[in-house]
């Protein structure tokens, strides 16, 4: 399964969504790093930001995750990036429906095949949904389920 994730994995892994969002998000970069699923990463300015902020992290309890983060990303047989930049330009109002900010997402999923768009983002979830055309879960559904059945 290719996997698209917005930022929440980083502010979770970071600590500041709380322990329980830190413990939960560590088990399932986990689960992911020995799945056969893959990680689709949007060559972003926002969301590579984030990830060279958890990979440059300091902080002890953070290092053997950061790790397995940036093993993971450089694993071209589990990550697919997705340099914006190289995607075709998609006539105008293609992706009006979506969140201005979080067209790059949407771009990414498109660009990559992927399967499955996980966010804490509500507007997102909610523009995503009613269109119809992309598989999208909030965060603590595809979490509460993730591994279940590999």
């Amino acid at each position: 399964m290719n996997l698209v994730i917005n930022e929440w994995i980083f502010h979770d892994l970071l600590g500041e969504n709380g322990r329980e969002a830190h413990e939960t998000t560590a088990d399932f970069l986990k689960k992911l790093f020995h799945s056969d699923d893959w990680i689709v990463m949007p060559y972003e300015r926002r969301w590579r930001g984030k990830a060279y902020q958890l990979m440059n992290s300091t902080m002890p309890e953070l290092r053997p995750l950061s790790q397995l983060f940036h093993r993971l990303l450089r694993d071209s047989r589990r990550c697919i990036i997705v340099n914006l930049d190289d995607i075709p330009v998609t006539p105008e109002g293609t992706y009006d429906w979506a969140p201005e900010e979080d067209v790059y997402l949407i771009e990414a999923y498109v660009a990559a095949n992927a399967d499955l768009l996980v966010t804490t983002d509500e507007t997102l979830f909610n523009k995503v949904t009613e269109h119809g055309q992309f598989n999208c879960q909030m965060r603590n559904d595809f979490l509460t389920g993730y591994g279940t059945s590999s």
